[in-house]
This record gives C-alpha cells, structure tokens and sequence, in this order.
C-alpha cells in the first residue's frame, strides 16, 4: 500500500500531509509531525480526527498536524485469501491521541478475527460444527478425489461437561457484526451463540447465549436491522435484536401463520435486505420485500409474503443463494439441480421460468445437496446430506448453458470429503461472506 492513506477526510489530504503538501497554519511553521503506525498487518484503516485535521490511512505513516488532541478511529479490515478473505480486527476501535511540541504518535495493531478466513459446515448427525480453511480447500481441489479425506482445520464440538445446552442436530449457522457464531440448534428448539473468541481452534466451549424459540431453526440469516430470520420447521421466524441481547425463552415474529411451511429448508437476504425462504415438501420459494420487513403489522401478525413461487422446477428446493449479478440459485434435494432465476422473474408470484438448469448429479456426484456457499473465486461449495462430502463447482462449471428447457451436467471442482466429524451436512457458511457477494451480511 506504500503508507498512503485509502481516503482522505473532509478536512484531510491524500499524500500524508497538508492539502498543498506543505504546512497547514496560515501563520507559518507550526506543525508537528503525528506518527501513526498500523502493525499485525500490512494494511489497516485508521482515521485521524481534530484541530482541522480529518484523514483516513491505509498503512503507517508520519503527517503533519497541529498541536492539539486527535482521536484515531479504526476499523476492521480484510486479508486475501486463497478463497475466503479474513478479518482484521485493531486492538481498539478508538484511541486518545494528544500531540505536543514534540510530535505525537499512536499504534493501533491488528490480529485475524477468530473463525474467520474459513468455510463452516454444520454436521447435523454428529452434533458438530466444523471449518476448513483455505489451506484445505485448496487440498481438495489440487487432488479432487471423493476417497480423500480433508481433515476440518476446526470442531466444534460438545461439552465434555452436560451443562444442560449442547449441539442437538445443528442445521444452520450465521455470524453477527461482531464475529460471534449463532446456531439453529434443532434439536432443543432454540438458536444458541458461540463466542468469537472460542473460534480459533477446536474445542468443546459452552455456549454463551441461548435463545429458547419453541421451532426448530432449521436455516437463520441476519438482516440489514440487526434481527435473525428463522426457517422453522413449521413457521417462517424474526427474531429481533432486543430476543436476541440476553438468554431466555423469546416469542419471535412470525412472518407467516401457524404451519405456513410444510417443511421450512432453507433462507437468506440479498444486499437490498429482500428475505428469501423455501419450503421444501410445499415445494416453494418466498420473498418478503425489504418494505413489508420494515412495516410489520403492529398488532403483532404475520407479515406474508409479498411473492410465492412453484412449479415443477422446484423438486425439493433445499438451499438458496445469489450470484454476484443477483441471479437466484435453488438448490433442490430431489432433482440433485441448481436451478437459476434471473431477478425480473421473481417480481410477480407464479411459476417462474428458469434461466437455466445444472445437474450435480454428475463426478463426484451429489446425492443430496444442501443450502451451499460461495468463495471469493466464485466457486460454490455444496454439502451433501447423503454422502457427507462438501463439493466445490466452480465458477466455469456455473456458467454452463443449458437448451430452453433441458438440462445441464456439471462435475465438481472438488471434495472436502466425508471425514469422521463430518456427517449428514447441512450448511455451508463462508466467513466472511465473499467481498462480492449480493447477499447482506452485518
């Protein structure tokens, strides 16, 4: 990055120092010089606020100032990866700084987010949650074998200690603002939160949250207002910020009647903060617009679907996401498809017709996928309910056309094959999500 800051403020410059590059006091020489330096990382972003001064910097840097006090301001950042980025976090989001005759000077050091730079899968049989890291990731795709296994870089598993809240038949999981990983935890009803300080390596922690619902979560996702979507088994769920901010039994917002879903599989918000769900047995998709989510019913209602869709392309939809260009993907268990809508088709309730159909049926072969994820590359990577593989399709094997109703077979790119802490997967969730994907993420 060479030390130049990434913005400069209102009231800043963009080459370290003064906005003509010379000295900032109508009155001559009395500036000083602010060393700012951002160590743990090669590039981070700290903003200096006060005495006329207001700059953004990208990497360590000297800039001249006047005396005065200044606060830094910093903000996490991302590290690259191979296919999933990271997250830098500064050791404070703001700091004091107080520069005299002498200069001044203020260190913010950044360290990787735990869980972070990591694919994570649920295993639902189990009872474990697991993460394979982009080192892994790149093992299954450099030796695509269905017959080798990829040990995960993290389990999290049970309590050695019954406390009384364990991992029962864990479907799905979502990360909030701050890095910490919630859980539908089927098995006991309820949706539980993991620390994202116990994500770094493999272990056994307890719970730091639990949330009693009284549905089975069998998908979550967060929304742009901070509350968690549910597809229950039976109910499509919001929980809000304030069910979420302690432990207990919370009554979540219903956004359909009792028994809505006749199996609720799967859900998630684009970046305009739209809520999409599916039914797996009905078979259907929903969509609640970002307005019907902002104006619930104040009587406490269900707030319904502004669109349904189905039809006979949706043989057991399972899974949804979006592509970078805002096409919708449906995964669908029975038909082993990925099954493609362009946005102008989900407007209007009906029976949408598909851009386009691709099996995965095909090497190594998918006997059940799930709701999947992609990487920073494009690739999207799918669990298997029925083998406990997870395979990558990449983003060529995505492009594939089909003929105007037929449909497509596409192999995989490769395995993180069954391994003996992996079984019946559900979920695979990306951390953090893609910097390019349309999907909302805290």
């Amino acid at each position: 990055m060479g030390g130049a800051p990434v913005d400069g403020g209102s009231g800043g410059s963009t080459d370290g120092g003064t906005p003509d590059g010379g000295d900032s006091s109508a009155d001559g020489p009395s500036t000083v010089q602010l060393t700012v330096t951002i160590a743990g990382a090669a590039a981070g972003k700290v903003r200096i606020v006060g005495t006329g001064v207001d700059q953004t910097l990208a990497a360590s840097a000297v800039i001249d100032v006047p005396i005065g006090t200044y606060t830094a301001t910093s903000e996490a950042v991302r590290a690259e990866g191979a296919f999933l980025d990271s997250l830098l976090d500064p050791d404070a989001t703001t700091k004091p700084v107080t520069v005299a005759a002498g200069g001044g000077s203020v260190t913010v050091t950044y360290a990787k987010r735990p869980g972070t730079g990591h694919l994570w899968i649920t295993s639902s049989d189990t009872r474990q949650i697991v993460a394979y890291s982009n080192e892994q990731m790149a093992q299954a795709v450099s030796a695509p074998d269905a017959g080798t296994v990829v040990t995960p870089a993290i389990v999290i598993d049970n309590p050695t200690v019954d406390a009384g809240v364990y991992l029962a038949s864990p479907h799905s999981v979502a990360f909030d603002k701050a890095g910490n990983m919630w859980v539908g935890n089927c098995g006991q009803l309820t949706v539980i939160r993991y620390s994202v300080t116990d994500l770094g390596a493999s272990g056994n922690p307890t719970p730091d949250r639990v949330v009693a619902i009284g549905e089975c979560a069998r998908a979550i996702a967060f929304g742009p207002n901070g509350a968690l979507a549910i597809a229950g088994d039976a109910t499509p769920l919001l929980l809000s910020q304030s069910d979420l901010a302690q432990s207990g039994t919370a009554s979540p917002r219903p956004l359909g009647p009792t028994s809505f879903f006749s199996y609720g599989a799967a859900t998630t918000f684009d970046s305009a903060g739209n809520l999409y769900m599916v039914d797996y047995t009905a078979p259907q998709l929903y969509r609640w617009s970002a307005a019907t989510l902002a104006a619930l019913p104040t009587d406490g209602g269900p707030a319904l679907p502004d669109t349904v869709f189905s039809g006979g392309v949706f043989a057991g939809p399972s899974g949804v996401t979006l592509m970078q260009d805002g096409k919708v993907i449906v995964t669908t268990y029975d038909s082993k498809e990925l099954v493609f809508f362009p946005p102008s088709e989900l407007q209007t309730s009906g029976t949408p017709i598909p851009l386009k159909r691709l099996s995965v049926a095909g090497g190594p072969g998918l006997g059940g996928p799930q709701i999947p994820a992609f990487d920073e590359q494009g690739n999207l990577w799918i669990p298997d309910y029925q083998t406990g593989n997870v395979v990558g399709y990449s983003a060529s094997a995505l492009a594939t056309t089909s003929a105007d109703g037929g449909i497509a077979t596409i192999n995989g790119l490769g395995v993180l094959a069954a391994a003996p802490a992996l079984s019946s997967p559900i979920q695979a969730v990306a951390n953090p999500a893609p910097a390019w994907a349309p999907v909302f993420t805290p």
